[in-house]
């Protein structure tokens, strides 16, 4: 059969015939975000890639999600979120529940908070 052609894109990610895309050492298809490293995910973010997407987690629970966004790539939901303030990406998934989320304060936020204690 011979091998696959290649295309390559100005955002330097390589896809194959079935929209896989190239990463690193892995190649991660449409059907398997899971894959994705931190790194893979603020590559894509900072190329502006048409194939993430930020979304207001349905039906949530608790009020963290009001600060932060579940990443998509390629109409899935990947293990990623994304603060809304300062652009911190962290991994998240139904497993892990919303305890690193709730911990996470904005550098611009830490930094006031260190100079108000400074300041008294």
């Amino acid at each position: 059969m011979g091998s696959k052609d290649t295309t390559t894109l100005q955002t330097s990610d390589t896809f194959d015939v079935e929209n896989s895309i190239s990463f690193s050492d892995k190649t991660v298809t449409p059907l398997d975000v899971s894959k994705l490293t931190k790194q893979d995910i603020q590559k894509l973010l900072s190329q502006n890639s048409n194939r993430v997407s930020l979304q207001v987690k349905d039906n949530a629970r608790s009020k963290v999600w009001q600060r932060f966004k579940q990443i998509n790539v390629d109409n899935q939901i990947a293990n990623f979120v994304k603060c809304v303030s300062c652009q911190a990406i962290y991994h998240h998934s139904t497993n892990t529940g919303t305890s690193v989320l709730k911990s996470h304060v904005c550098s611009d936020v830490a930094n006031n908070i260190f100079r108000a204690a400074r300041v008294t």
